[in-house]
């Protein structure tokens, strides 16, 4: 079907997810899911992983599914990305599944990637996002039963994360009410809000955005689904690199006061150069797509660190900018009286 990406936005802006039914017809759903389990027969799923910063562990009390990444379509030139968005956010786990060139899996992937597109041609929605929407990454994921869940997490913080939107598509086409696995969503930050239960239907969409509070309900049968992250690059590396800086500083490895003493000194006298220079590394990779190299510069950690210095920098210049404007307004009272 052509979902009516209007109504779709719309809808993420009003309440933060959205379910719609009948995405590519029962036949494409249950192809899918006989990949998924041809995928799992051959050993490339593995149990999920539980993200804590940088660091990934296992708990099956918490987390239970087994899980593989899929090729992107925009794969070329973006391993670093995808190993990036992994790391970063709750779903780590870094294998990609090998996908033959005329698997069903590829077609899904298209049509998502498709979908994104449309999405993030909505500037209302890419204002509230915070960014464009401007690649995606696919898992692959079986809950094999006996109460097999996911607890209340989140895919992204709500603020400038690199995941922006999560679509779960779902494969359960003989699923009833007691076989569970119905996903748990906190349309607001309130917990105490009754939250909305989304059965696992098959060929059944739900999106939602990623920062929002949602859990996997014990499944007493096998459960099956593909989810999407649709995310912005830029975001992604900053997120991970504001990450590592975050842990640096914890453990004492980071100078803050040091830090900003030699952003200034190599900064440009220019005040009006700085914004040129954040933009042409953020963003200078973005227009160029002559090669894999130029397409992965915007992902590169210089150039996210050349970004988030342009970004303490302004920081900085703006808390000085108060204070001397604290300090005049002070002295013209002291006139005045």
């Amino acid at each position: 079907m052509t979902l009516d990406i209007k109504g779709v936005a719309g809808r993420l802006l009003e309440r933060g997810f959205v379910v719609v039914d009948g995405f590519l017809g029962n036949p494409a759903a249950a192809a899918i899911l006989t990949a998924i389990r041809d995928l799992d027969g051959a050993g490339a799923l593995r149990l999920g992983k539980l993200q804590h910063g940088l660091q990934q562990t296992t708990s099956t009390a918490s987390r239970n599914d087994r899980i593989a990444f899929l090729p992107s379509i925009q794969s070329a030139g973006r391993e670093l990305t995808q190993r990036a968005l992994a790391r970063s956010t709750p779903q780590g786990n870094t294998s990609v599944a090998a996908l033959p060139e005329t698997s069903v899996l590829r077609t899904y992937v298209a049509a998502m990637d498709g979908v994104r597109a449309r999405l993030s041609e909505h500037e209302t929605l890419k204002a509230r996002l915070g960014g464009s929407l401007d690649d995606c990454n696919f898992m692959t994921a079986i809950y094999p039963g006996g109460g097999a869940r996911y607890v209340r997490h989140r895919d992204a913080l709500p603020y400038k994360a690199g995941r922006k939107i999560t679509v779960i598509y779902y494969l359960n086409a003989e699923w009833q009410e007691g076989h569970g696995g119905e996903l748990q969503i906190w349309p607001t930050e309130e917990l105490e809000e009754v939250p909305v239960r989304v059965p696992p239907i098959a060929d059944r969409l739900l999106i939602f955005v990623s920062s929002m509070w949602h859990e996997v309900l014990p499944s007493w049968r096998p459960r099956y689904a593909l989810t999407t992250w649709m995310f912005n690059r830029q975001d992604t590396a900053l997120e991970l690199l504001a990450e590592d800086m975050r842990q640096k500083k914890a453990a004492g490895k980071l100078d803050v006061k040091s830090l900003l003493m030699a952003l200034e000194a190599d900064s440009s006298d220019d005040d009006d150069q700085a914004p040129s220079k954040a933009g042409k590394a953020g963003g200078g990779a973005a227009e160029e797509e002559e090669d894999d190299e130029s397409n992965d510069r915007m992902l590169n950690k210089g150039a996210a660190m050349s970004v988030l210095m342009q970004l303490l920098l302004r920081k900085k210049q703006h808390l000085q900018n108060k204070e001397m404007a604290a300090a005049a307004g002070g002295t013209a009272a002291s006139g005045a009286e």
